[in-house]
């Protein structure tokens, strides 16, 4: 019996899921890092936007919005995993370089790490306050995702800033 309800479940519901899928698709994130500095948010909230009115165009449940800040939110994490790894190898390089000429120096890779996990801390409970106090229901999954979104476009911004790493640009 139970084989048989997590067939029906999977042929029921695949469909319902690639409808997602599709309309996540048109969701391109790193676009927004070509943006000036004040307009990355701006530019990540226009694309979840677009992919939720992409939805309701085609006639899909509201429930389903929840991928299109979803998608946005999984994009902005890799890239920012991305700088984050050039981070930490270029601050290795550094305090490789440094620690051979100051026997007393502390390494930036251990500080970068403290402040990443610090500041992933801070986003999400910056977000989980934004979420509580405004949003409710169904709703409330999408805002965390998009405050979340937001707040590592501005985290990726300021990493490129302090380890002089930067996203290619790419034409928009």
């Amino acid at each position: 019996m139970k084989p048989f309800a997590a067939t029906v479940l999977v042929v029921c519901c695949v469909p319902a899921l690639s409808w997602a899928s599709q309309s996540v698709d048109h969701i391109h994130i790193r676009k927004c890092v070509s943006q000036a500095e004040d307009q990355v948010e701006v530019c990540a909230r226009k694309q979840v936007l677009g992919c939720m009115d992409t939805l309701e165009n085609e006639g899909k449940a509201a429930v389903e919005y929840r991928s299109c800040s979803r998608a946005a939110f999984n994009q902005a994490d890799s890239m920012l995993n991305e700088v984050y790894a050039v981070g930490i190898s270029n601050v290795k390089a550094a305090d490789m370089q440094r620690e051979a000429t100051n026997a007393n120096y502390s390494g930036l890779e251990a500080l970068l790490r403290k402040s990443q996990r610090a500041w992933i801390e801070v986003r999400d409970n910056t977000c989980e306050l934004g979420v509580r106090y405004d949003a409710t229901g169904s709703g409330a999954e999408m805002q965390m995702l998009l405050c979340q979104t937001e707040l590592t476009m501005r985290r990726i911004v300021a990493l490129e800033q302090q380890i002089g790493h930067s996203y290619p640009k790419i034409a928009r």
